[in-house]
């Protein structure tokens, strides 16, 4: 933040954003800190320490009191957790108002609330994922803090009812790692969502667990090599291929071992019929078994936006012959196999280590093994 904000009225400081103070309003929330309580004390302590160095109203964490939430209402379970939309009745904080001395509020707004299943520790790393998303992205998304729901006692993290895009994701130098179509929102606009399982690169290792949905994992994460920010891009290489197939990817088959194995010996969905090349080259680039190849979150961006665009006329053609023919196009056949998980989950992984090369290419495979009990060893 090196932008000229002008200074504060106040204190005749310079401000961090545009009519934000943070050292007065540090003091203001901080006055407030006697007026609220989580009932937990860690809980407590984070979000007091993004009141206390906010550089800008987006990185104000709150405790909302569940009185303030209402028209709860369903919008589906993921692996991890359970997402409801309601409505904010004060909303956020916006700025401070020296004459009134008081806050500004965005007023009454559509947030999303989402409970954890894996318990608190769980809930803390996805508040702090997304702080530092907010302070690489300020005008990406909001996270407003932390409510709770008076009937179960959960606490449930208060954000925008959209996230950001792959790129903001990458620009703070964090992974997504659990990037498929049950966590894109479609609503005007085109969202992600659910940070839970995103981490900083930085921190990232070899892992014996690697966790998500099979189809879209790829080939180098179902091998245990870590999550980078090309393994986000196969990702949405698989959700390029299910909006135009309008199937869910490998939907007929178990989501075991053996497809794992597949994938990591280059088994992808099949281009559908009528999509356009250049969908194609870009979508089968985004897939591309070895992760150097993939194309970045920033060159995508450009390439959906030139297609938007219309500025090519060649493309503009592929473009209209492809509606033409998926007009035509039957429905697919909407069989879901029932081992075919499309909730994130704990996923099966395949050995590094190469059977024997019979005609110099090595192959990956893995075997279950299983110990005899104690009394049937003799």
């Amino acid at each position: 933040m090196n932008e000229n904000f002008g200074t504060c009225k106040e204190c005749k400081k310079k401000n961090t954003s545009l009519k934000w103070c943070q050292s007065c309003n540090a003091k203001r929330l901080e006055s407030e800190f006697p007026n609220w309580t989580s009932g937990n004390n860690e809980l407590d302590e984070f979000l007091k320490k993004t009141q206390l160095t906010a550089r800008c109203w987006q990185e104000v964490f709150e405790w909302i009191p569940c009185s303030n939430i209402i028209e709860m209402e369903y919008i589906g379970k993921g692996g991890y957790g359970t997402v409801y939309k309601s409505k904010w009745l004060d909303g956020c904080i916006i700025k401070w108002m020296h004459k009134e001395k008081m806050w500004k509020r965005w007023g009454t707004e559509y947030v999303a609330l989402k409970t954890l299943d894996e318990g608190f520790s769980h809930l803390m790393h996805e508040l702090k994922a997304l702080h530092r998303f907010i302070k690489f992205n300020s005008n990406g998304f909001e996270c407003y803090g932390v409510t709770q729901d008076p009937d179960t006692h959960k606490y449930m993290i208060v954000t925008d009812y959209y996230k950001g895009d792959l790129r903001n994701i990458h620009s703070a130098n964090l992974v997504h790692r659990d990037f498929h179509s049950g966590n894109v929102l479609v609503d005007g606009i085109t969202c992600i969502s659910d940070l839970g399982l995103s981490r900083d690169i930085e921190t990232l290792r070899l892992s014996a667990d690697v966790n998500g949905v099979m189809p879209y994992v790829a080939p180098e994460v179902l091998r245990r090599n870590p999550y980078t920010k090309a393994a986000d891009v196969y990702s949405f290489g698989i959700i390029m291929w299910e909006f135009t197939s309008y199937q869910l990817p490998f939907s007929e088959r178990p989501h075991d071992i053996n497809l794992a194995i597949e994938i990591c010996d280059g088994l992808r969905p099949l281009p559908v019929k009528g999509t356009p090349p250049c969908y194609i080259e870009l979508m089968q680039q985004c897939w591309d078994s070895n992760p150097e190849k993939r194309p970045t979150a920033d060159q995508i961006a450009n390439i959906l936006q030139t297609w938007f665009d219309c500025s090519d006329e060649y493309i503009h053609l592929q473009f209209k012959t492809s509606d033409e023919v998926m007009q035509e196009r039957p429905l697919p056949n909407s069989y879901i196999h029932p081992s075919a998980v499309f909730t994130s989950r704990r996923l099966p992984t395949v050995s590094t280590f190469p059977t024997i090369p019979i005609d110099g290419n090595y192959q990956t495979r893995q075997f279950d093994l299983a110990l005899p009990d104690e009394g049937d060893r003799y």
